[in-house]
């Protein structure tokens, strides 16, 4: 995501211009309860947000009751995160001050009749993950050991002590990040038997091999303890291991198969063979937590076409009854459960933001309705399972910046500066937008809208225009990865991804119903397409695709006709998407120019020919690390002039602090000369309408660096199962 000046004197002044509607507007309420909860969630600030909520009920407690209610809600969760019994009071208040707001009785009605003790619940951290490390299965059922990844080395498999702090390393032949490994190896999802003596893992193996095998070892040996392959299919390209049975017989997997269906699964210790239990398309569950008898698995799938969101389910051992657990429409995801087996643990953003819920099961099936044990989980929150005692284990993810607004302007005829006044596209700061895209006929701004983060995240295409903003949802899934752009008609989009059977490909989405059609499949053996963009006259599709070797690359066109590809160009490490002109005359990419260890912006002919280089900046970085573009000082993006005669490109430096400097590209003669379009140093997408009247671009609004991850715990939070019914 991260990535005129002499032609615009010649636009006309007088235009019929998209009149960019600001951002949503809010009462002063609303924008104290959305400043309190950003200081709550963003800057984890919990005793100033606490402060902040007290005086928004207090200040509009006459005025706008439904404000203040919110308002002593979250302050009641802040109260919770931090185990105060004060909780319960605010809750209590709200019962009995706001009756009439609906939603923060229902919340707070909730929160006190969950059955848990507010005042006794606490919730802690244990343990800060060293650098890159993740945890990708479930923590010992002792509660002792943890299980972790690091990727900050070779993706190695480690083993962390809680109780003393010491690391054990369990495999040392991981090659994840040695780029001079002949085969690239690595370790990734594991599962702790129940009384911790062996670790079963995911192993993926590249060169010939280039899938994944189950192995187990056993913690009891001193040193590297060797492995055994328990499975190892040629036709199961993944599987992971997320349980084990108590009688350590038996592993609880999630496969992958070539063909790209999915599978519940179980696998003998013994001998390796598989039981299939449940089969699926390509969507596949999230994550198997076995209860503690091991009669029933709980997990998650897939409501639908698209990957999230999810629904909880539970399954006999045998496979004869599957049940689903409190259907919703939104993200629900399995966590765990209780030791004596009575209650299944999932998480749900049923309320609003995303909690702990609890349902009580009696021989499989589900008593009573869900209910909250623990509101407002906050962003990147993942289950490991409950240890022996009750303890829930969980990692709070920070993943730093990302978050971003969108911004328009109107740009000077006369003097080809951005006008004024900006507009912010964004609604609120919980939503992230980039990747703008204006359509052909400069009707519409579309781009992409991200609320949430970790298991709530939600990504849909908003499209914008001067009758309002809209949004669809492709019934594909990953075409956020390249954005969405439009077609010559501004009818569809075309975008890559996977469908519902597990097709990749290029596809053409609807812009009003988000119904797709195949273009172009993926080729066996070939890597994914990027970038896909029209040509004008819509019968030929350009995108660019890397070969084995990364830095060798090229740009291809498909005729859809005909069904072929066409090499236009070979290049090393192009720099995004092909940006065709107007007329359909040449396309203009970055790439880099090894012999003087630069940044470059060429042009090829549209039919194919030898790049032309049409500017050059120092990459201001050592010659081996030429060939990493998001680092030292790089070309950006090349955005044509309505006349095909010149276009756009952005310099970003190495000293992200300095703001990028907007250049016009001539493609015939002259020199390129420096536009001054007033950029922020944060700056991140940028588009301009295809008449040149109007600029579109996205602003970094939290750069935070990236954090490890921390490893929580949960106690004194189950609530009285729910009886069961006669």
């Amino acid at each position: 995501m991260k990535r005129y000046a002499a032609m615009i004197v010649a636009i006309a002044a007088a235009a019929l211009l998209i009149a960019p509607a600001g951002a949503q507007k809010t009462g002063s309420g609303e924008a104290a309860l959305q400043a309190a909860k950003q200081k709550e969630t963003l800057s984890g600030d919990l005793n100033a947000a606490i402060k902040e909520y007290d005086a928004i009920a207090v200040k509009y407690g006459k005025t706008d009751r439904a404000t203040a209610a919110t308002a002593l809600v979250h302050e009641a969760q802040a109260y919770q995160k931090l185990g105060d019994a004060q909780a319960k009071k605010v809750y209590a208040q709200v019962l009995r001050e706001y009756a009439d707001q609906k939603e923060a009785a229902s919340l707070a009605r909730a929160a006190l009749g969950s059955g848990a003790s507010l005042a006794g619940t606490s919730s802690r951290q244990v343990w800060i993950l060293p650098g890159d490390a993740i945890i990708e299965g479930n923590i010992s059922h002792s509660g002792r050991f943890v299980p972790y990844v690091d990727w900050g080395k070779d993706a190695d498999l480690y083993l962390h002590d809680l109780s003393t702090g010491a690391d054990r390393q369990i495999t040392n032949t991981a090659t994840q990040s040695n780029p001079k490994a002949a085969v690239e190896e690595y370790a990734e999802e594991f599962s702790l038997s129940r009384d911790d003596s062996q670790l079963a893992y995911s192993w993926y193996r590249g060169g010939d091999h280039k899938r994944y095998e189950l192995r187990v070892v056993d913690l009891r040996v001193p040193g590297f303890p060797p492995y055994r392959v328990v499975l190892d299919n040629e036709d199961i390209q993944y599987i992971a291991p997320d349980d084990w049975t108590p009688d350590g017989k038996w592993l609880a997997v999630r496969i992958g198969r070539k063909d790209r269906t999915t599978q519940i699964g179980l696998v003998s210790l013994q001998d390796g063979s598989l039981r299939i239990l449940k089969s699926l398309d390509w969507k596949g569950p999230g994550r198997i937590f076995l209860s503690p008898d091991g009669k029933y698995l709980g997990y998650d799938l897939p409501e639908g076409a698209q990957p999230d969101p999810h629904d909880v389910f539970v399954m006999a051992i045998d496979g004869s009854r599957e049940i689903p657990i409190a259907p919703h429409r939104g993200h629900d995801r399995v966590a765990g459960w209780s030791p004596d087996g009575k209650q299944l643990l999932f998480s749900s953003d049923r309320s609003g933001a995303l909690g702990l819920w609890s349902v009580t099961l009696v021989d499989g099936k589900v008593q009573g309705s869900p209910v909250l044990v623990k509101p407002d989980l906050g962003p990147y929150w993942n289950s490991w399972g409950l240890n022996a005692s009750g303890t829930l284990f969980s990692t709070l993810s920070d993943p730093g910046g990302g978050m971003s607004s969108l911004k328009t302007a109107i740009l000077d005829p006369a003097t080809g500066h951005s006008g004024s006044p900006v507009s912010d596209l964004t609604a609120d700061y919980s939503e992230s937008d980039s990747h703008p895209s204006w359509s052909p006929d400069g009707k519409s701004l579309a781009y992409i809208v991200q609320r949430g983060r970790g298991v709530s995240t939600r990504v849909t295409l908003a499209i914008h225009s001067s009758q309002g903003t809209r949004e669809i949802q492709p019934t594909i899934s990953r075409w956020n990865q390249y954005g969405a752009w439009w077609s010559p008609d501004s009818r569809s989009f075309i975008m890559w991804g996977v469908d519902v059977r597990g097709h990749r490909g290029i596809f053409s989405v609807d812009a009003q119903t988000g119904a797709e059609s195949l273009l172009r499949p993926d080729k066996s053996g070939e890597s994914a397409p990027k970038y896909p963009r029209w040509s004008p006259n819509g019968k030929q599709i350009l995108y660019t695709r890397c070969f084995s070797n990364p830095d060798e690359c090229a740009m291809f066109g498909y005729e859809l006709a005909s069904g072929t590809d066409t090499e236009l160009a070979r290049l090393p490490y192009p720099g995004g998407a092909p940006n065709i002109s107007p007329d359909g005359q040449y396309i203009a990419t970055a790439s880099v120019d090894r012999s003087s260890n630069s940044r470059v912006m060429v042009v090829v002919p549209a039919k194919g020919g030898k790049p032309t280089t049409l500017m050059q900046a120092p990459s201001e970085l050592d010659s081996s690390e030429l060939a990493t573009l998001n680092k030292g000082q790089r070309l950006f993006g090349a955005f044509w002039a309505a006349d095909s005669r010149s276009f756009l490109t952005i310099k970003l430096f190495t000293d992200r602090s300095r703001s990028p400097e907007v250049w016009s590209v001539p493609l015939e003669g002259g020199a390129p000369k420096q536009v001054n379009l007033g950029l922020d140093a944060n700056f991140n997408d940028f588009q301009i309408s295809p008449d040149g009247r109007q600029i579109s671009w996205t602003v970094v609004t939290d750069a935070r660096p990236e954090k490890p991850d921390e490893l929580w715990v949960l106690e004194n939070f189950l609530p009285k199962p729910v009886a069961a019914s006669k």
